[in-house]
């Protein structure tokens, strides 16, 4: 979709996109890599043995990180026994989902399924953005409420306000 957007409007010059996501779809998100340990069969361990399951939850924590050595960091966090001996499984999932596989014979990477810039929220954190747009969802409700209508018109709108 954003794609289509950016083909439509090529001359656009946007630098952030806020996407009003559903919460089923953060969320399916957020537990894409407890899916892999479940199904990877590591859900008791990631249950029972925090430091384990911390350290999976260090997969998630490389959106946090600077974009550039995001790579380097996921190689160096894979170099730990927990994902080179129990969770190689999620390790492989991580690397085609959001990092993207070594190209044989080469120090080149396939794209990962989602690019990295899109995913990776570093800037955005450092530069106190929100993380949500709860606050336009207020000032909007507060809007509908003020011209009693959910859809209103141009003109209900410009009378509203």
């Amino acid at each position: 979709m954003l794609q289509k957007i950016k083909d439509l409007c090529p001359t656009a010059a946007t630098s952030t996109i806020m996407i009003n996501f559903e919460r089923a779809t953060v969320n399916a998100i957020r537990q894409s890599v407890y899916r892999q340990v479940q199904i990877s069969g590591l859900k008791e361990q990631y249950d029972n043995d925090t430091d384990f399951a911390l350290k999976i939850r260090f997969l998630n924590a490389l959106a946090f990180i600077l974009l550039k050595p995001v790579v380097e960091a996921f190689e160096e966090l894979c170099s730990n026994d927990v994902f080179r001996h129990k969770a190689q499984n999620v390790v492989d999932y991580f690397k085609d989902a959001w990092i993207g596989c070594p190209e044989r014979r080469s120090r080149r990477r396939r794209p990962s399924i989602f690019n990295h810039s899109m995913w990776n929220c570093f800037q955005s954190a450092a530069a106190g953005m929100p993380k949500t747009n709860n606050s336009v969802e207020g000032w909007h409700r507060s809007l509908e409420s003020q011209i009693s209508a959910s859809h209103p018109s141009i003109w209900k709108v410009l009378e509203g306000i």
